[in-house]
């Protein structure tokens, strides 16, 4: 395997890794790797949405589908 084929693999490896939902550690994390996965202005606005989530939610991480959908709702206002 050439050594740039490699070293997009592990950069996939890496990026997936860091962006799983429930290896966040505070509801402003999830909505960062959120709003990533949007990508385009939602990507750019990942910090402002992060604050306004944990302002109005808290900290804590969402752990349940039902509260995951419910601050999507509030915060990215498209479902």
């Amino acid at each position: 395997m050439p050594a740039g084929e490699r070293r997009a693999r592990y950069a996939r490896m890496f990026i997936c890794a860091e962006t799983k939902i429930g290896r966040c550690k505070s509801l402003g994390d999830q909505v960062r790797v959120c709003a990533l996965r949007r990508g385009g202005g939602w990507s750019q606005a990942r910090e402002d949405l992060a604050k306004e989530a944990e302002r109005w939610f808290g900290r804590e991480p969402v752990t349940t589908k039902q509260d995951w959908r419910a601050v999507r709702s509030e915060v990215f206002r498209t479902d």
